[in-house]
């Protein structure tokens, strides 16, 4: 039985407990680009078009699609091009030639990157129809290597993977406060060229990753990841048919710190001390320490997941656009690795989820209960490891055993210098940031002259306070999250 031919419009999906499904697609060159059949398989709905855009708009719903194409694309050439994308070329004011393009004359790299924009919201829009109007964006990033004579991404130790910083950056703009609302991405890979494949799925990972920790607060929440690809299968008439295929699928219901961890691995003076701290208390499941240093880490940038020197528009500013000759040469003079950029935008996302969260149930006082605090914050470290959230509960609940023992009315800690090593280390991590010895049935403040703890009773509560030795505190965490927790340089 023949495939069902359905026409090529936009069906808004009718999902129970409404969450955001995004459409994150690479693209390479549309000249190359032939009309295709694209379906399921053999029974089951079929679309004509030359990109697989209608055919996944279509079959799953997805509230906005997001196309991300090289900055190259504006310097291309194929063996027969279709009309609607040279169509597209000469409606943007590009140089059309012998099925080639070129920019022509360009000022600047926000020039380019606006023609090169506007080609491929062209070539989007001719394929999908007006269904997506308002829900299609277009994302242009940096090619690494040589096209039609051009060299682009020139620039010292400047690497294919700034196509994901890039990527990255704009994305976050164009999703702005909805990323929080995203609950599934479809990852589409069949157009995609080279490299940008893979560095799409992880930019689709760290999205998945940053709408996690916007909802930290929110227990056994998770963000899907679907990736497609289509495969050639025959051919109908003059027609190239393609199956589309389910190659992959994530359920993303941890934090995704590989990245972070190869950023303090491989660039830690890139991150500063604040993001440091909220990165360092995370992975030693210290709660107390969590809040303090996300307190200081958006007390200058609240309501922003990047900082300024990392908009997107200064990122713009950087590359330069030269003439060589008859040619161009796009230079880098600054690189930032996007392993360094996801780290900055993760803490951010889960800081203001926690000071968000902890200003609601009323946290940021000098004393919170231990059971309130603890119900709060489980959630943010169940995100890191079970292990991590249960570390976290106990340790807040073995607070309460004061409540039965003859422990003082209060056990403060005073200012001392903390030195980082491996057992001061894992007292800190195994007890969630809190410590208390134990000798000869009396509770004492200091154990090797190390307090991690401000507690005090008030009636049937047992109250947690902030560190007073919030600097030393911090230092401790930093320097062992940049000397204990992360490989030795070889």
């Amino acid at each position: 039985m023949s495939a069902e031919l359905i026409p090529t419009i936009f069906l808004i999906s009718t999902r129970k407990n409404f969450y955001m499904r995004i459409y994150l697609a690479s693209w390479g060159n549309p000249l190359e680009w032939g009309g295709a059949k694209y379906r399921h398989g053999p029974v089951g709905n079929a679309y004509y078009s030359y990109t697989t855009l209608p055919f996944m708009v279509r079959e799953y719903g997805v509230d906005k699609a997001i196309i991300i194409a090289l900055d190259s694309v504006i310097t291309a050439r194929g063996q027969a091009p279709s009309k609607e994308v040279l169509g597209c070329a000469e409606q943007v004011g590009l140089v059309v030639s012998n099925n080639s393009i070129k920019p022509g004359e360009v000022r600047d790299y926000s020039e380019w990157v606006g023609r090169a924009s506007k080609y491929m919201e062209c070539v989007a829009a001719r394929s999908v129809g007006n269904d997506l109007a308002g829900r299609l964006s277009v994302v242009i990033a940096p090619y690494v290597g040589l096209r039609e004579g051009v060299a682009y991404g020139v620039g010292k130790d400047v690497r294919p993977d700034v196509y994901l910083t890039h990527a990255l950056v704009r994305v976050l703009d164009v999703l702005g406060g909805s990323l929080r609302d995203v609950g599934e991405l479809i990852v589409d890979i069949t157009h995609g060229i080279n490299y940008t494949p893979y560095l799409t799925i992880e930019l689709g990972k760290m999205l998945a990753s940053l709408a996690l920790a916007l909802n930290g607060s929110r227990p056994n929440y998770a963000v899907g990841i679907r990736i497609f690809n289509a495969v050639e299968v025959g051919v109908e008439g003059e027609v190239r048919v393609y199956d589309v295929h389910n190659i992959g699928e994530l359920r993303m219901d941890r934090y995704y710190l590989d990245p972070i961890i190869t950023a303090v691995y491989t660039n830690a003076k890139s991150l500063d001390e604040d993001e440091l701290a909220v990165i360092g208390s995370l992975m030693m499941n210290a709660p107390v320490a969590l809040i303090q240093s996300c307190k200081d880490l958006l007390k200058q940038e609240a309501g922003t997941l990047l900082p300024e020197d990392l908009s997107y528009s200064k990122l713009l500013g950087t590359v330069s656009v030269e003439r060589l000759g008859n040619d161009y040469v796009i230079k880098h003079p600054r690189y930032v690795r996007p392993v360094v950029v996801y780290a900055k935008a993760f803490t951010r996302a889960l800081c203001t989820s926690l000071m968000n969260q902890s200003s609601a149930k009323n946290l940021l006082q000098s004393y919170v209960p231990a059971v309130e605090l603890k119900d709060a914050v489980a959630p943010y470290f169940e995100k890191v490891s079970k292990a991590s959230e249960v570390i976290v509960r106990n340790a807040l609940d073995t607070l309460r055993e004061l409540l039965k023992e003859k422990a003082p009315v209060q056990l403060q800690v005073t200012p001392t210098s903390i030195v980082c090593n491996r057992n001061e280390l894992r007292n800190f991590m195994a007890h969630a940031g809190f410590y208390i010895k134990k000798e000869r049935g009396i509770y004492i403040e200091k154990t090797r002259g190390i307090s991690w703890i401000d507690v005090k009773i008030e009636g049937n509560d047992v109250k947690v306070g902030h560190y007073r030795n919030w600097d030393s505190v911090k230092k401790f965490i930093t320097d062992c999250l940049t000397k204990q927790l992360t490989p030795k340089t070889q």
